[in-house]
């Protein structure tokens, strides 16, 4: 059965490890060079629609639970 309009397979869905997984936000966490970053301005970058439309967010989330197979409170 697809997953959500992705087209993925839940079979199919690329699981890596928890290693891999929290590689980047370790990285972000301690990169020097990332200490200018900044938000993004919605009037001059461009964001996409599951950052600000709380329809979208609310479809991104579901999908994510989906995939892990567990629900969360937020």
């Amino acid at each position: 059965m697809p997953i959500g309009n992705l087209g993925w397979e839940e079979d199919e869905v690329p699981f890596i490890s928890l290693e891999r997984g929290i590689a980047t936000h370790v990285y972000a966490a301690f990169e020097p060079s990332l200490k200018d970053s900044r938000l993004a301005n919605p009037y001059s970058d461009t964001i996409k629609p599951w950052a600000t439309s709380k329809v979208e967010v609310e479809r991104l989330w579901k999908l994510s639970e989906k995939l892990v197979g567990q629900e969360f409170a937020y």
